[in-house]
């Protein structure tokens, strides 16, 4: 595992990934968990998913080891306007959790946004249950902005949001 963690690398997302990325999506709960209400309206299927990743807005992004499989999948959504990067979606390859992957991963993201001119912060929402996650936010520098109780209502489930932030720095 060391060697495959040392070996990958992080790189612009490739629509032949796609298919994997939809697989590791096993249930509604995952996928709300994973995404939360951004497939609720018009489900998570693999033609919404492949027209969400092509979205103008979305900067996706991979992690993939040298025979070009997918390890991990994450988006990097710019916010102009508020001066700030969004960091939206991130997975890793179930049999892949909890090895350190996701730290490794979101860390070379956060070297990918700050070459990025104009912004001051990256900002993600994360399920308030999810600390596992919000762990990892904590060891790559990003602060609890803000938790919101309840913020989320989708179908017979609330849901608790935790914003996280980290500043970028001066340039």
């Amino acid at each position: 595992m060391k060697h495959l963690l040392e070996a990958s690398i992080t790189t612009s997302f490739n629509n032949k990934w796609i298919p994997d990325v939809y697989s590791w999506i096993k249930s509604f709960d995952e996928m709300i968990y994973w995404s939360g209400q951004t497939f609720l309206d018009q489900g998570f299927s693999l033609t919404n998913f492949t027209n969400h990743i092509n979205s103008d807005r979305i900067l996706p992004y991979a992690r993939v080891c040298p025979n070009q499989k997918i390890l991990c999948y994450a988006e990097i959504v710019p916010t102009p306007r508020l001066g700030c990067i969004n960091l939206c979606r991130v997975i890793v390859k179930p049999d892949l959790r909890g090895k350190g992957l996701g730290k490794i991963f979101c860390k070379s993201l956060m070297d990918q946004v700050s070459l990025l001119d104009g912004f001051h912060s990256v900002r993600l929402n994360v399920l308030e249950s999810n600390q596992t996650a919000i762990s990892c936010y904590h060891s790559l520098g990003f602060k609890i902005s803000q938790r919101l109780p309840n913020a989320r209502q989708i179908k017979n489930k609330t849901y608790g949001v935790v914003v996280m932030t980290k500043d970028l720095g001066p340039k």
